[in-house]
């Protein structure tokens, strides 16, 4: 046990050594000194405890942090002990008086926005398994995830894929609308398997705040993925040790995708996949190559009850007698819950099968 967690769970109090050894900074004035604030952050509810190194205390000291008063619970030889007020997110100074005293530390302590009952985190951890004939080579499985911390919003985990359930929108449409990351000094971002696999995510030069990789290591179906990330203050270290749970592939059988022949695939497909009912949502995206690249043409957020009829207007840029890309996948949903402002998880595991088609009016 670290020596802070050792003086919020028993109450010991620190010797002169200790407080210089583990002070963020000092501020006095007037003849106290105020050297830091434990922990240095919390919610925006307020109602936490929150201990001061300050010297000399009073019992009649008054404590806030930015402009409103905190409650003070406790006051011993270079401690006080506070129930925090509420705040809005971001930094606060610190201060400490009597009537003739006082003392303040500047960005002493973080407010998180209480993400309770909202998504904090978005992203996926994904399988994709290439089926049928319709390949000009063989290929292998891949994988491939990407992460995103958010500010915490109305996020349910399909909206990276379509607006709602049995809804589908094209290739364009915005993924996650209404998000706002968060830009933070993270350095280290850890895909770990139950197995001690671990796969180290970069950050992704095409969006700010996202981090991604291509996974070496194909998660398998079944497999357990966890998250870590290193401290970058006000961020804390963070280990989500269930992440998520990578699903069993589907099997489509309208398109015909599985067959050695390439299937035909018309605008209005009626789809109908096997063993389902064993994911969150079922999910769907359609691409054409262009130029070497793919590009996305449709995209489907599906309850995973076997059947589905394509709408006719949810295609962009429909060609007939073209040559596509579908995937199709099942999707489960994390429950992790970030532990620095109790916001939820909104990662998915998909596990994809992916064949070729060619369009049909």
């Amino acid at each position: 046990m670290n020596l802070i967690a050792a003086l919020l769970l028993t109450g010991c109090w620190l010797s002169d050594d200790e407080i210089q050894a583990h002070a963020d900074g000092t501020d006095a004035w007037d003849g106290i000194t105020l050297t830091g604030v434990v922990p240095e952050s919390g919610l925006s509810t307020g109602g936490q405890q929150a201990v001061l190194w300050a010297e000399p205390t009073s019992d009649y000291a008054s404590v806030r942090f930015g402009d409103r008063d905190a409650e003070v619970l406790e006051v011993a030889e270079r401690q006080l002990t506070v129930r925090t007020p509420p705040g809005e997110e971001g930094w606060v100074t610190v201060s400490v008086s009597t009537a003739t005293l006082g003392a303040s530390l500047p960005e002493a302590y973080y407010y998180w926005e209480d993400g309770q009952g909202r998504t904090g985190l978005i992203g996926s951890v994904e399988r994709f398994s290439p089926v049928g004939g319709g390949w000009d080579a063989d290929l292998t499985p891949w994988g491939q995830a990407q992460l995103s911390f958010i500010h915490p919003a109305e996020a349910a985990p399909w909206e990276g894929i379509a607006p709602a359930l049995d809804t589908c929108q094209p290739g364009s449409a915005a993924a996650w609308p209404g998000v706002s990351p968060y830009l933070t000094d993270i350095s280290q971002v850890v895909l770990a398997t139950a197995g001690g696999g671990e796969v180290a995510l970069s950050p992704d030069p095409l969006t700010p705040g996202a981090w991604q990789a291509s996974l070496d290591q194909v998660p398998e179906a079944g497999s357990r993925w966890s998250l870590q990330t290193s401290e970058a203050s006000p961020w804390p270290a963070m280990l989500l040790p269930q992440l998520v749970q990578v699903p069993a592939e589907p099997r489509l059988n309208s398109p015909a995708i599985f067959t050695d022949a390439t299937p035909a695939l018309h605008r209005d497909e009626p789809l109908r996949w096997s063993n389902w009912d064993t994911g969150d949502f079922a999910v769907l995206r359609v691409a054409r190559s262009v130029d070497g690249a793919e590009e996305e043409v449709l995209r489907c957020a599906l309850v995973d009850d076997g059947a589905f009829e394509l709408p006719l207007d949810a295609w962009e840029g429909w060609q007939a007698d073209e040559e596509v890309i579908v995937y199709f996948g099942r999707a489960r949903s994390s429950v992790a819950v970030l532990p620095h402002n109790r916001s939820e998880a909104g990662v998915s595991a998909f596990s994809w099968v992916v064949g070729a088609a060619l369009t049909k009016d």
